[in-house]
């Protein structure tokens, strides 16, 4: 499949790529999920930095960098922040109000007591974001999510082994 595209620009030197980033592309178009695995400091975060400024037509692309969160709640805003703008106006006002009212759950203001609304996970507000773009762009959706190793390490170093397994699972159902 060739796209014509290639990574070599002025702002961002990537020579030598462009095989691979062909061979990238036809993977990603036949597949749900392609990881990029490699050694550190080869060019990985680059790659898919370039890739998701500069995708084929009908792709949209983003690159998202997980490597600072520490929870499922801090991943779901990570991606609904990268996202919200691909979504129409009342999707995105729902999902903000869903993410206000799990923030509020459970909260005391003297005599005054939230409602625990423990049904309001991430992984529903996830579904949700997930369906609002699918209905909302007509373009393939693609997220370059980096660092998703670091991620899962850091919630699991506070968390359970279960909350982990539920955040990368979610990940893999997008």
């Amino acid at each position: 499949m060739a796209t014509g595209y290639s990574l070599d620009t002025k702002e961002r030197p990537f020579l030598g790529r462009d095989v691979l980033v062909e061979r990238l592309w036809t993977f990603i178009n036949s597949s749900d999920i392609v990881i990029i695995d490699s050694a550190r400091r080869v060019g990985k975060t680059t790659l898919m930095k370039a890739m998701a400024d500069s995708p084929p037509d009908g792709h949209t692309a983003n690159w998202i960098d997980v490597q600072n969160v520490e929870s499922p709640h801090e991943f779901f805003s990570q991606v609904f922040e990268c996202c919200s703008s691909k979504l129409s106006w009342a999707a995105r006002s729902a999902l903000r109000a869903k993410k206000l009212v799990q923030l509020l759950s459970g909260l005391e203001l003297g005599p005054i007591r939230m409602p625990n609304t423990s049904c309001l996970s991430w992984k529903s507000l996830m579904k949700q974001l997930v369906a609002s773009l699918v209905t909302s762009e007509k373009n393939r959706i693609l997220l370059f999510i980096d660092e998703i190793p670091l991620m899962l390490h850091k919630v699991l170093r506070l968390n359970s082994r279960a909350i982990v397994e539920g955040c990368l699972l979610r990940t893999r159902a997008m």
